[in-house]
């Protein structure tokens, strides 16, 4: 029940976006790395994204899924 309202929530927001003609931009991508302990059983380090956009009430953060990060930051090596 609560998820339908956030959706719809959400669905009136961006129509209001798209009608009011004013655009939503990606102004800038901050990785976030997550050091992860061994015990836990997934690999090394995880990392997430904050976005941010033009509007200063709009953030976003996500997920990022690897096979292996060729370049690890030496703040993430054992």
């Amino acid at each position: 029940m609560v998820a339908a309202t956030a959706a719809t929530n959400i669905s009136a927001w961006a129509q209001n976006l798209r009608d009011s003609g004013r655009s939503l931009k990606i102004t800038a991508v901050e990785p976030i790395a997550v050091k992860v302990p061994q015990s836990e059983g997934a690999g090394s380090a995880w990392i997430f994204l904050r976005l941010l956009t033009n509007r200063k009430d709009l953030i976003g953060y996500g997920e990022v899924y690897t096979l292996g990060i060729p370049s690890v930051p030496p703040f993430l090596r054992g």
